[in-house]
């Protein structure tokens, strides 16, 4: 059982695709195995076969690297309020991703699913409205959880904002002063 558990650990600390591999070779393909050699007793093969299937799945699944970094198109310095703006982006080399996200000022405003071809480039578009103010985009490709973040791409928007400020009143009204005779 601890050689299960150790083996489990490598596998997460491998890949979580590989980890994921792992737990399904254990768990369905050795189960019997397993329980004819605990039946038996013979607890130098079971560390035998715990061996054999780490080092299979170490061996036979597929290495996965991170995806490979995008860079964001150009962007004009400064546009006006209400203005829509496209973002594109590529990545021209890497392992391709599964998903992608744009982030403006760490918040995301689009995303998409990629199909991955190995590592030939992949691009992708969006389309959105800003508000007054410094913009710093971020694009992230990502194969499953893991993310690779582009460089930051700024622009401006200018113009006037939309949202009006209210006026604030502060009314004064005279103090009586009780040195003054108020009968003249």
């Amino acid at each position: 059982m601890f050689d299960m558990v150790v083996c489990s650990v490598l596998g997460f600390m491998y890949n979580k695709r590989t980890y994921r591999n792992a737990v399904y070779i254990i768990k369905n393909m050795t189960f019997i195995s397993i329980k004819i050699i605990i039946n038996e007793g013979d607890y130098m093969n079971l560390t035998r076969v715990i061996l054999v299937v780490c080092m299979f799945f170490f061996i036979a699944t597929p290495s996965y690297a991170a995806p490979g970094i995008a860079s964001i198109a150009w962007l004009p310095g400064q546009v006006e309020n209400g203005e829509a703006v496209k973002i594109d982006w590529d990545m021209w080399w890497g392992m391709n991703g599964d998903s992608w996200y744009l982030t403006d000022n760490q918040v995301e405003v689009c995303k998409g699913n990629l199909t991955p071809q190995g590592q030939i480039s992949q691009s992708s578009s969006c389309t959105a409205n800003f508000t007054v103010g410094q913009h710093d985009l971020q694009v992230s490709v990502c194969i499953d959880e893991d993310c690779s973040m582009s460089n930051v791409a700024s622009f401006t928007v200018t113009g006037d904002t939309l949202d009006y400020v209210v006026p604030t009143i502060a009314l004064s009204m005279p103090t009586i002063d009780d040195n003054v005779d108020s009968t003249d």
